[in-house]
């Protein structure tokens, strides 16, 4: 899971945050600069305070609390009509292009539900979830969870629930198995029947 770091060094603020459009603009407007070969903004000292809670109110954290917890949060099908889903500030999932599968972030797992192969049009890739799908979330910073069971209807997992999670996974796969192997017969016996039908049958 992507760090939100705050480091003192040389009378200025190095931090060091997720990707977020909207937190880039209010750094911006406090001063702060960034470097096309840097994920970092730089701050002045003096702003600490204010840099802080700027981190907190995006990110729900500002780097400070050591606690990491895993959580389990729920897409709705409605997310199917966007390119990325995002909580807490943090890129989870996203379809770059409407022919490529979904890429998920750094410990971020897909427990339950499904995308689609493909979806949405070159212009605009959609995550194309037809029901709500069950992401879980590993390594993350307790008071961004906070964050995202207040805004995103996360559910904080206790380490306990590793077990059921893998579990349910493993249920996942299983069952995509047996229907990538039904399709596989069904397309083999229509083959068979295709290559064996008698001469001047139509197929209806």
């Amino acid at each position: 899971m992507p760090d939100v770091q705050v480091i003192r060094a040389d009378g200025e603020l190095e931090v060091r945050v997720p990707g977020n459009a909207l937190f880039d603009v209010e750094a911006a407007s406090l001063g702060a600069q960034t470097f096309d070969d840097t994920d970092s903004w730089f701050f002045h000292i003096v702003d600490e305070t204010r840099v802080r809670a700027l981190c907190r109110r995006f990110y729900g954290t500002d780097g400070s609390d050591e606690a990491r917890v895993m959580v389990r949060l729920q897409l709705h099908h409605h997310a199917r009509y966007w390119q990325q889903a995002r909580a807490a500030g943090v890129l989870l999932v996203s379809r770059d292009k409407p022919d490529e599968g979904v890429r998920f972030a750094p410990d971020v797992s897909l427990v339950a539900g499904e995308f689609p192969r493909t979806a949405g049009t070159q212009i605009a890739p959609q995550l194309g979830n037809q029901s709500p799908v069950l992401l879980e979330v590993r390594n993350v910073p307790a008071g961004m969870a906070q964050k995202m069971v207040a805004e995103d209807e996360a559910v904080v997992v206790t380490a306990v629930d590793r077990l059921a999670v893998l579990r349910s996974e493993l249920t996942a796969i299983e069952a995509r198995r047996r229907a990538i192997r039904s399709e596989v017969r069904s397309i083999e016996e229509l083959e068979a029947w295709e290559k064996h039908k008698p001469a001047g049958s139509q197929a209806d």
